[in-house]
């Protein structure tokens, strides 16, 4: 019998021993269990099921391993401000010795998930972005060897994917938006976003021929390359947090004689936030995270306050630390409004921030990516993603950049820094600025909501940068301006336009060549000052076949805005029509003019010599170009290595900062 019906045996042990341990826990009294251990109670009394339980206990697990919700913590993130003096004045015009001080803050709020909770479409991106980056494998693995001829027949008969030597730069970007964006969607819900991971893995891996440029042999830099990409590329696939409500307030910090940058610390903070806040706003975040507020502190706050009275009758030429607190809190309840006697709940994440009131007649607007920071924009899209996301800090900082910043600084300028990158650069920014020794100053960054993230990020002209450099030059209209930027964009015709619809307030426009070899021969433009007049309807007359080129053709121009601004509160400037009516042609050795060839064909047929003349020709044009449509008396430099910037010393000892 036992033979047949071998289970019987086991079902009488297993119900022996069921039965025992339900006798155990009969004699045993569970009821003073941790509220931890012990089964909720709902409404209606009925005891909580242990599939609840249990359930409950995982995602309070998963919590715990990823510092918050299981689909992602919650995180508020400051941008650098500015803050500044607005002098009143009296019925003639007459300036007062009363002020207001306005405040400008912006941030962003933000849905992380924990790296070891990544769901399988964000570890595909990974593996995307990590091949687009041509990184080599961690195992030190050699590569899939090659097809046979037999089977490359079989394949050109199926519909496949490019193979990694067909795989152009583009298709990569694309790639790589295509799988951002299906996180981004998917990240509302954890279900539906490891049901489409299936498809995402069946995404191909791009490769490069370049790969090879990283030993894979040195185990330990490629493991520090892979953890840089990793940790710089996570906020990317975060989710914003829209229609949140953001409280911000503002604190006086006590007064410093100190003139080197702050540092700031606990005791520091602990004093500000001493005498309360100063003033307090509440904000809400926009539909892409995004949250800013223009804080207008009166002259009569200023002196009913006990902790800013040094602010309000304090040397105006003193600089003063501000100390601005920011908190998220968590989505009102929906439905039926809460109660009134229901106390606020605490703020889900608490940011502070230090601004500084700064006194300057001088500053800087400077551009961040190949201006400071090596980006390799004339490079495409690779060596952009390569340099921002894989490469040491230490590696992509431009010689002389940071201490010529230091020492300006130092005599009393101050800087705002404006760049095309989106919000999620912010702390890769700020480990930069650490790295390179760039001097404080306010940061503006775009948000790319609702537009192709990588597209975006990898092809930025100047124009987009209008608006926040305009921004910066309304809210201190007293103070003149160095503008510093690259030749890689448009930051050269973006800057002499702006010299020319604001003579009084730049100083100067120096523009770093980021391309190699020889220098352009007339860096300055002065050339184009001798044979021209300064409204630029003539060109000057050298070695190229050059003809008179009206400005209305030529010139850089900005279309009517168009659409929203960064942060949306001002509308953003469209981009420029690129400058493709090249008319002056290079000379032939023997001083004829050239053939008048397109551009692609040029590219296609020259040597790596002749396409350097040719850069080299198309630089010199646009220095020439800029440099009819700026007035006479602002100076314009493109230059390789800050020494050759002799202008903005020589304005440095002639103002006074």
């Amino acid at each position: 019998m036992s033979r047949d019906m071998p289970w019987k045996p086991s079902t009488v042990s297993s119900s022996s021993r069921l039965s025992s341990v339900k006798s155990y826990i009969s004699q045993r009294d569970f009821k003073n269990l941790p509220n931890s251990l012990q089964r909720g109670v709902s409404v209606d009394g009925t005891k909580q099921s242990w599939k609840a339980w249990a359930g409950q206990k995982i995602s309070e697990g998963m919590r715990g391993a990823a510092g918050g919700s299981a689909q992602g913590t919650e995180r508020i993130a400051l941008f650098p401000g500015w803050a500044a003096r607005r002098w009143r004045r009296d019925a003639q015009g007459k300036t007062l010795e009363a002020f207001d001080i306005d405040l400008f803050v912006s941030g962003f709020a933000s849905s992380h998930r924990a790296p070891e909770l990544a769901s399988r479409s964000q570890r595909a991106f990974i593996r995307l972005a990590k091949g687009f980056a041509a990184l080599p494998k961690l195992d030190g693995s050699s590569p899939e060897p090659e097809l046979t001829k037999s089977t490359e027949d079989l394949m050109a008969s199926v519909k496949l994917p490019p193979r990694p030597t067909e795989i152009t730069e583009d298709f990569e970007v694309e790639a790589l938006e295509r799988q951002l964006q299906r996180i981004n969607s998917d990240s509302s819900s954890e279900s539906s976003s490891d049901d489409s991971a299936d498809s995402d893995l069946d995404s191909p891996i791009v490769t490069s021929s370049t790969s090879s440029a990283i030993p894979s042999t040195v185990t330990s830099d490629v493991r520090r390359l892979h953890h840089n990409l990793e940790t710089r590329i996570q906020p990317f696939w975060s989710s914003v947090i829209s229609s949140r409500p953001v409280r911000l307030r503002l604190f006086a910090s006590p007064l410093k004689g100190d003139d080197a940058p702050p540092r700031h610390n606990s005791t520091e903070t602990q004093d500000a936030l001493e005498h309360g806040p100063v003033v307090s706003r509440d904000v809400t975040t926009g539909i892409d995270g995004s949250f800013q507020a223009r804080i207008r502190v009166t002259w009569e706050e200023l002196c009913q306050h006990p902790g800013a009275l040094h602010i309000a009758f304090g040397d105006p030429t003193v600089e003063h630390e501000l100390l601005v607190t920011a908190a998220l809190f968590p989505a009102p309840p929906s439905g039926s409004a809460a109660p009134r006697s229901a106390a606020p709940p605490p703020p889900i994440e608490t940011k502070t921030l230090h601004i500084t009131l700064t006194y300057s007649p001088m500053r800087v607007i400077s551009d961040i990516d190949d201006t400071v920071k090596v980006a390799n924009v004339i490079s495409g899209a690779r060596a952009i993603f390569y340099n921002v996301f894989v490469k040491e800090y230490k590696d992509i900082v431009i010689p002389g950049m940071g201490e010529w910043y230091t020492r300006i600084w130092r005599r009393g300028v101050r800087f705002h820094y404006v760049s095309n990158g989106p919000f999620e650069l912010l702390p890769v920014l700020a480990d930069f600025f650490k790295v390179a020794q760039l001097p404080p100053g306010s940061i503006k960054l775009r948000s790319y909501a609702g537009r192709s993230l990588f597209s975006g990020l990898l092809s930025a002209p100047a124009a987009r940068k209008r608006a926040g450099v305009q921004e910066i030059l309304e809210a201190f209209p007293e103070s003149r301006f160095f503008l510093i930027g690259d030749s890689g964009e448009q930051d050269l015709e973006l800057y002499a336009e702006l010299a020319r619809e604001r003579p009084q307030q730049v100083l100067a426009v120096f523009i770093r060549d980021v391309e190699s070899g020889e220098v352009i021969s007339d860096p300055t433009g002065q050339r184009a000052m001798g044979a021209a007049s300064l409204n630029g309807e003539a060109w000057p007359k050298q070695s190229w076949s050059v003809s008179p080129v009206s400005r209305a053709a030529s010139s850089y121009s900005i279309p009517s805005p168009t659409r929203g601004e960064y942060f949306g509160a001002k509308p953003l400037s469209s981009e420029p029509e690129p400058i493709v009516d090249m008319t002056p042609r290079p000379a032939s050795r023997s001083g004829t003019p050239g053939p008048a060839r397109s551009g692609a064909l040029r590219r296609s047929n020259s040597s790596a010599s002749q396409r350097a003349f040719d850069k080299r020709h198309e630089l010199q044009l646009r220095v020439w170009r800029a440099r009819t449509q700026m007035p006479g008396l602002v100076p314009l430099r493109v230059f390789r290595a800050p020494a050759e910037c002799v202008e903005a010393e020589e304005i440095l000892g002639r103002e006074r900062v």
